[in-house]
Formats: C-alpha cells, sequence, structure tokens
C-alpha cells in the first residue's frame, strides 16, 4: 500500500504508530506469533504482543508520505482448547 498524502482534507507528514488488532478465536489458547517479511516500515522495529485476546501488530514507523510499504506478515501458534 501507499502511505498517503493526505486524510480527510487534512495533509499528512508521515505515518507512525501504525496498529492492526486481531481477535484471536475463542476457542483457542495463543502460544507465540513470528513476523516476517515487511518493506518500508521506517527505523523502528514491528512488534506484534498479544493480550485480551486480540493479537496487536505495531509498527513505530515513521512511514513518509508516498512511499509504498507492506506491513510484516504474522503466523500464529495456536492450542485448541480455551484460552490460558
Amino acid at each position: 500500500m501507499q502511505a498517503p498524502a493526505e486524510l480527510n482534507s487534512q495533509k499528512i507528514k508521515a505515518l507512525k504508530n501504525i496498529r492492526f488488532r486481531a481477535k484471536l478465536p475463542d476457542n483457542a489458547a495463543f502460544v507465540s506469533i513470528s513476523l516476517s517479511g515487511g518493506s518500508n516500515l521506517g527505523p523502528g522495529r514491528p512488534s506484534a504482543p498479544h493480550a485480551d485476546g486480540h493479537v496487536i501488530e505495531s509498527v513505530p514507523g515513521p512511514i513518509a508520505v508516498g512511499t509504498t510499504f507492506q506491513l510484516r506478515k504474522g503466523t500464529l501458534q495456536l492450542k485448541a482448547g480455551s484460552r490460558a
């Protein structure tokens, strides 16, 4: 995707602190996540902690306007059964 230059008629300088939140299934316990790939995400290190039944990929950025970027792919390992 490409970082936009404008949103709701407001000019944007850069994208930062991007968060992508995914809900885990109710009948699964989180075991681990590994992040791979991604491009042009800025100097900050992406992370993907889990809490309260969600995994939240966080990208600190900054990502300059007009930059084509790709978020990292998260591969989850879950355990069947109720959440721990």
